[in-house]
């Protein structure tokens, strides 16, 4: 880099043996490999004499020029190639193993620029047995697959019908390399790899597929048909992932997923039952899940079919029944105070202590009659509304509305007297009798009116009234006392 163009080619040709340059704050000096070595920055200029010094350079009888001329080939190549490339086919067998290595990497760096020129050294170099060799090529090829991708499927097509796994197994790893500008080509060869007898094979070769679903999304479905029931679980696993970004309103992928189903791995029928919600309406995907539980033994299969064929709007708990449902009509206002009065909080409304919920402050009555603000508990009213009951109930005051069951038994139990004291009033010639009327024989009706008027009984044993509005209030009026002051008023 320190050499002034003018002194290039006179250093390269052996004319000048050394030239001092400054180079970091000091003096070098530089010989026939440097200038050798410089000649890659002679671009554009005298392109004739330096191609041909490079080829006098890359057959000198010094190792280090044949080197130099090595590391400076791929950038004068680019402006005259010549027989350059035939030179370095030789070099690859070179006697020196420095020059041999210096002749791979220069393969590697110049497959990706000229891949006609190095096509027959390359597959030559990717199956050599020495590995620095090998290893070399094969960075070649990954540096010309998305320059090149045609040649590279070119070069993989061979390499997939290698019995050596491991070149196999290298070339399906280079697929994705190809994958977006490889054409059919690529797929042919996915397809292929896919159905390798080598596992490792085939999962390289699996991880093309989803990004092959993303752009190409029938071509994938239709690879993906077979992979689907691959024995190796990696394989499976890639495969549904590939499945996962497709179309689901494809005939041929519901025809895939039903097949899956009934697969013999339980892996592949328990991706596929999954699918299953995806696929088809709740009432399809219902009835093929209780189509399949007849045959399924797998206990986790059973349970993601179980969970199909769950109706939560049916079957769920209370929270999930009323998911669906329309918000509940208000509770009246009426009806709550009736509620808050027999100590029961509306359902409308959320208990008090429960998360988010706050104690409005309402105004507390203190016997001097001043009303306080402040918060109350809900334990604190029920208390203070049962002391309430007990002071209204001693002061007779049954206008409130808590008090409207117990009114309405009152008013039954005065109705029950009154009754009681008009049958004690029926006239002293009706006589108060027992007659026995066998009602085996005749009806009662037919019995009653057989009797004459002196054997006609009334019988006042005893009325039970009950209030409909609150049951359970029963009233034996045999037990009764009466006031004598209202008996004599009715």
């Amino acid at each position: 880099m320190s050499l002034n163009h003018s002194d290039i080619l006179p250093l390269a040709s052996g004319n000048i043996q050394s030239i001092e340059v400054r180079w970091n704050n000091g003096v070098i000096s530089l010989y026939r490999e440097d200038g050798v070595l410089a000649l890659a920055r002679m671009i554009g200029r005298e392109i004739e004499t330096v191609h041909n010094l490079l080829e006098d350079s890359l057959i000198d009888n010094d190792p280090n020029i044949r080197i130099a001329a090595l590391e400076a080939l791929p950038l004068v190549a680019e402006q005259r190639s010549g027989a350059l490339f035939e030179v370095l086919e030789v070099l690859l067998d070179d006697p020196d193993v420095k020059v041999r290595q210096a002749a791979s990497k220069c393969l590697a760096s110049t497959a990706s620029t000229f891949p006609s020129a190095t096509y027959k050294m390359l597959e030559r170099e990717l199956r050599h047995e020495i590995s620095f060799r090998k290893e070399h090529a094969w960075r070649g090829l990954k540096e010309l697959a998305p320059i090149w991708p045609e040649v590279t499927a070119e070069h993989l097509d061979i390499i997939f019908q290698e019995p050596d796994i491991d070149l196999r197994r290298r070339g399906a790893k280079i697929l994705r390399r190809i994958l977006d500008k490889g054409g059919a080509a690529v797929w042919d060869l996915i397809s292929w790899t896919l159905q390798d007898e080598d596992v490792e094979v085939r999962r390289a070769s699996a991880n093309t597929l989803r990004p092959l679903a993303a752009n190409r999304p029938k071509i994938a479905l239709i690879i993906a048909e077979n992979a689907l029931f691959d024995p190796d679980e990696v394989v499976r696993e890639r495969v549904i992932k590939c499945l996962n970004l497709l179309d689901i309103s494809s005939t041929k992928f519901r025809s895939l997923v039903l097949s899956g189903v009934r697969h013999r791995d339980k892996d592949v029928r328990i991706a596929c039952v999954k699918m299953i919600p995806r696929l088809f309406s709740e009432k399809d995907a219902r009835d093929l899940a209780q189509e399949l539980l007849r045959q399924e033994i797998d206990k986790k299969i059973i349970g993601l079919l179980d969970d199909i064929i769950f109706e939560s709007e049916l079957e769920g708990d209370e929270r999930e029944k009323n998911a669906g449902l329309a918000p509940a009509i208000p509770v009246p206002e009426r009806d709550r105070e009736i509620m808050a009065a027999q100590g029961e909080v509306p359902f409308d409304r959320p208990q008090l202590g429960q998360p988010g919920v706050q104690v409005q402050p309402r105004p507390q009555q203190f016997p001097d009659g001043i009303a306080v603000e402040g918060p109350q508990h809900f334990e604190q009213r029920q208390r203070d509304q049962h002391h309430g009951l007990a002071d209204d109930f001693a002061e007779d005051d049954f206008s409130e509305d808590e008090f409207l069951a117990d009114a309405i038994a009152d008013d039954a139990m005065v109705a029950a007297e009154y009754e009681a004291e008009l049958a004690e009033t029926v006239p002293a010639e009706v006589a108060i009798t027992e007659v026995g009327l066998d009602v085996g024989d005749m009806g009662e009706d037919s019995a009653r009116d057989n009797l004459g008027d002196d054997d006609k009984e009334v019988v006042v044993d005893e009325f039970v009234i009950t209030s409909g509005l609150d049951a359970g209030n029963d009233f034996d009026l045999s037990d009764a006392e009466f006031d004598e002051i209202d008996s004599e008023d009715h």
